[in-house]
Order: structure tokens, then C-alpha cells, then sequence
């Protein structure tokens, strides 16, 4: 019985977000997204572990099969093909989110700063456990540094500013 009720609860949720998402008021509604910003781990990774000293011998998505459907060439991604933010990110006419160790890319409209193998809680956590992690972990203080150090070289004081009104900012599942 309550496995029925639930069924219709979320049979219900479904008709209502497919009522409004299908209204010509939601349909007119403009987002202003220029930018967006990825935190994360391997589900979001773009390209950063392979990038990481050490880390692209045990992470192997600068090699085939990863890349083979999309791109026709290993990126970085654990994916044969787009990951979940190159959607996000063409959905609202993006390019691709670079990796920010890529230091050639652009980062005109985002930057992913998500890296396999990212913990959400610091080195120091999980070592008074006994639990040793590998020495490329970039836990997420160390992207939230990354992202901080970013938004410095290019925005500076405005930032707050312009990351409210334009940007889409992504935080991804972690370990």
C-alpha cells in the first residue's frame, strides 16, 4: 500500500513539472546563464585528472574508449562521449566546459574545476581515520580554491556581482 502511494505521488510531481515546464509562461521565461562553473569528481571531470601528476596512470580517460563517441578522441572525460555539464552547458548555447589545468583553454563561459577521484572532506579527515588517499585527491576546499583563484584573475571585485546575475554554478557528487 504505501508503495502504491508513493507511486502516486510521484506520478502527480511528474504531471505538475510537465504542466508548468509546458505552459507558454515558462516557455517565455529567459535565463540569462553566460557562465558555468563545475565542481566535482570523476562525473563531472573534463579533462583535469589526466592533467594531475601521477593521477593519469591510474585514470586512464586520456585513452580509449573514453571520447570515442562524441568527440572521436579521449578528453579527459569518463564518458565514451558527453558528460552531464556539456549538456547543462548547450542547453543554454555554452561551448564545452574546459578543464582549469588545461592551461591553454579558454574560459570565456565557465571553467570545470571537477577532478576523479575528488573527496568532499580534506586529506586531514580521512588520515585521523587511518584511511590514506592517494596524493592527487583534490578535495573540494582545494576546487572552491581553484575557483576562487580563478574569479581573482578574471572578474575581480565585481564578481559577486556578475555570478549572481549570469552564472550557473555546479556542485557535483563526491566521494
Amino acid at each position: 500500500m504505501a508503495s502504491l502511494c508513493l507511486h502516486k505521488e510521484s506520478f502527480f510531481l511528474l504531471v505538475i513539472t510537465f504542466a508548468y515546464f509546458s505552459s507558454p509562461s515558462a516557455a517565455q521565461t529567459k535565463c540569462n546563464i553566460r557562465s558555468v562553473y563545475q565542481l566535482g569528481d570523476s562525473l563531472a571531470d573534463a579533462g583535469n585528472v589526466i592533467r594531475t601528476p601521477g593521477a593519469s596512470i591510474i585514470f586512464r580517460a586520456n585513452q580509449a574508449p573514453y571520447g570515442e563517441t562524441f568527440f572521436r578522441r579521449p578528453t579527459g572525460r569518463f564518458s565514451n562521449g558527453r558528460i552531464i555539464i556539456d549538456y547543462i552547458s548547450s542547453a543554454f548555447k555554452l561551448s564545452f566546459l574546459n578543464a582549469y589545468l588545461d592551461r591553454g583553454a579558454s574560459f570565456s563561459q565557465g571553467v570545470n574545476f571537477a577532478v576523479a577521484g575528488a573527496t568532499a572532506l580534506n586529506s586531514s579527515f580521512w588520515a585521523a581515520r587511518g584511511i590514506r588517499l592517494p596524493t592527487w585527491n583534490t578535495p573540494l576546499a582545494a576546487q572552491l580554491g581553484w575557483f576562487k583563484s580563478h574569479l581573482q584573475s578574471t572578474c575581480g571585485s565585481n564578481c559577486a556581482q556578475t555570478l549572481r546575475s549570469s552564472s550557473l554554478i555546479v556542485m557535483g557528487e563526491w566521494g
